[in-house]
């Protein structure tokens, strides 16, 4: 793969500057702009996710198609306090291990 980074930010329609950023993890990306940038490099989007992560359980996270699901991942996405996301991870595993 040899893109550079003002080619990748042409094709994704963002500066330089802000590849960048996500490269050293000044800001945050979105896995809609994470999508794009997959794309624009022609591989899988599980190409940046560590490799502890395993393949079976990201791929159901990419193509669910349940809209409850997405609705949660939205929303999960837009909360900016870590610690506030921390706690609704631990409810709804608490919820989860309730069920079985």
């Amino acid at each position: 793969m040899n893109v550079t980074l003002a080619a990748l930010g042409k094709k994704i329609g963002i500066s330089v500057q802000q590849i960048q950023k996500y490269e050293i993890g000044t800001n945050r990306i979105q896995a809609a702009r994470l999508q794009k940038i997959a794309a624009a490099l022609d591989v899988p989007l599980t190409h940046f996710y560590d490799e502890q992560d395993t393949p079976s359980e990201v791929e159901s996270l990419l193509n669910t198609d349940n809209v409850t699901a997405l609705r949660i991942m939205r929303a999960y996405t837009k909360i900016r306090d870590q610690s506030v996301q921390r706690s609704l991870v631990v409810l709804i595993e608490a919820i989860a291990k309730g069920e079985d």
